[in-house]
């Protein structure tokens, strides 16, 4: 569980595009438009074949989800109250609302023992812009950890026009991000310095000094939102979906999930597959895989990317390194190695470390559309200067001037809730030099960030070790032949197990397709389907 697949859709969309964020040409109504109804989706697919049975190495053994207690009707009678962002909405996400339209959610902290403590989720939404709205589009960016109210901000660029133009888009912080009730686990100079460490320890000092970075942040949470902690998962945030769903008046999910947001949506649909009128799920993450195989897959997947960047630099006048893309690796790692012993000076005043051009690294990994920026940053920083590699770093990190956003804490304290698996230093040892000789950067990196978990609250949410939806509406799962972060035969994987998926694959690099223009091909169907409820035909695949 590196912190490789922390980076959430929205963010890497509007900061590694190189845009600021989009708002409003003017400030919506504060009385949405009518509803109309919603309408149904068309035809019934044959699930999709299942992934090879190498992505399910195993599964979890525990299957106990959230089983609720009496007392929910006042949660569901309970409408959002929406009323313009105010600028402090939305700080704890770094984004400003203003222009948009915010209400918060009252959800019970234990959904068995609903009549006990609650807490907020924060919601906003841009308005449909047409006058025949169909309801609402929830849109949830990934992570797990990344801000759904960010992700709005992007909604103009993100989502096509056609949809916005039928659907008001919502965007919400799961529990544990951002607004609603979000975790500030440790202090930024004690984030800066798990960020900056080598990712990769290769001294018995610096596994130690791993090991207790692991501790310190997991021991740093259970003191700061022990109260919260039994309470997070994908199991629960399923469950608050719901709610909010009833919130803002949609008798039936439409909803976008994109990398993590994929797993949510699946959960959604396992636990309320009646309640599902249209979901989109882009970068597949299916439950029920080991998370040993989970990220020697995703140590494969970002190796192939580097790979990939480095035969097509070599091409370019803008490239620092040129010749063959096996000489340009060689420059790449003389890179890092001397990263990691002479941190680079950068003219914000500071350092750029090993684990900060790491992470610089993976973030332009995640699109070919961050490319024309990963080359000039390792131009730079094979000068001397680190700036731009520190730039990509804190886009992945969420790291801001006066702080960072919740997901360095919300990422583990919800994986760790999902899969409540832990290695020992020797196994991840272990597994680095296995995965070493096919991966030599990221292999090593995926296998180090399987200590992850020991130390963290366990809850009794983990998740099921697979999913069906039985007798919802058709789900849309898409898969990217070349996705670093969420392999396409992930895609292949949830889609077999949901029995109403169709599978629509895009053949091309990068993390995520939908919405942005990168497939004109996946946003028409996607566009169909979510508006008119046309499903994809079977088999149906796009090229770049």
């Amino acid at each position: 569980m590196s912190r490789t697949t922390l980076l959430t859709v929205g963010v890497a969309f509007v900061l590694l595009a190189g845009c600021g964020p989009d708002k409003p040409a003017a400030a919506p109504s504060a009385t949405p438009p009518a509803t109309s109804a919603v309408p149904t989706i068309n035809s019934t697919p044959s699930p999709e074949p299942t992934a090879t049975a190498a992505v399910r190495t195993v599964t979890p053994t525990k299957t106990s989800g959230v089983t609720p207690g009496r007392g929910l009707a006042a949660f569901y009678a309970k409408r959002a109250d929406w009323k313009p962002c105010t600028q402090s909405f939305g700080a704890a996400d770094f984004v400003d609302l203003r222009g948009y339209q915010c209400a918060t959610v009252r959800v019970p902290l234990d959904y068995r023992h609903p009549a006990g403590r609650t807490i907020n989720v924060g919601v906003a939404r841009l308005p449909a812009s047409g006058s025949h709205r169909l309801g609402s589009l929830v849109i949830n960016p990934g992570g797990p950890g990344g801000s759904g109210l960010a992700y709005l901000t992007a909604a103009n660029r993100a989502i096509p026009a056609a949809v916005r133009a039928r659907f008001d888009i919502v965007g919400f912080d799961p529990r544990g991000v951002g607004v609603s009730a979000g975790l500030h686990c440790l202090p930024t100079a004690q984030l800066d310095a798990m960020e900056a460490a080598d990712p990769i320890p290769r001294t018995a000092a610096q596994v130690t000094a791993a090991v207790a970075r692991a501790a310190r942040l997991a021991a740093g949470c259970r003191k700061t939102a022990g109260w919260e902690l039994p309470y997070l998962g994908t199991a629960y945030s399923a469950r608050d979906l719901d709610l909010i769903r009833s919130a803002i008046g949609d008798t039936r999910l439409t909803y976008l999930g994109k990398s993590y947001g994929t797993l949510l949506g699946a959960i959604y649909a396992d636990e309320f597959p009646r309640r599902v009128r249209a979901l989109v799920l882009d970068g597949a993450l299916p439950p029920g895989i080991d998370p040993a195989a989970q990220s020697r897959q995703q140590g494969a997947g970002f190796e192939g990317d580097l790979r990939d960047f480095l035969a097509d630099c070599v091409g370019r006048t803008d490239c620092p390194w040129q010749g063959t893309a096996a000489q340009a690796r060689t420059h790449l790692d003389a890179l890092l190695a001397k990263v990691s012993t002479t941190p680079l000076a950068t003219s914000s005043g500071r350092l750029l470390h090993a684990g900060e051009a790491v992470n610089g690294l993976s973030a332009a990994l995640y699109s070919t559309a961050s490319w024309p920026v990963l080359r000039p940053a390792l131009a730079s920083a094979d000068s001397g200067d680190g700036a731009l590699l520190l730039q990509l770093s804190d886009a992945l990190s969420g790291r801001h001037a006066s702080g960072y956003e919740t997901a360095l804490s919300a990422f583990p304290a919800i994986s760790c809730a999902d899969v409540p698996a832990t290695y020992t230093a020797k196994q991840a040892a272990a597994f680095a030099h296995q995965w070493a000789a096919a991966t030599p950067l990221y292999g090593p990196l995926e296998a180090w960030g399987l200590i992850t978990c020991d130390g963290w609250v366990r809850t009794a949410t983990a998740l099921p070790a697979r999913v069906t939806a039985r007798g919802a509406a058709p789900i849309v799962v898409i898969g990217t032949t070349r996705d670093p972060a969420t392999p396409y035969a992930w895609a292949q994987d949830l889609a077999g197990q949901l029995a109403s998926a169709r599978l629509v694959t895009y053949e091309g690099d990068g993390h995520t397709v939908y919405g942005g223009g990168k497939s004109p091909c996946i946003d028409a169907a996607v566009d169909a389907y979510l508006i008119a409820g046309t499903v994809p035909r079977a088999g149906l695949r796009c090229a770049a």
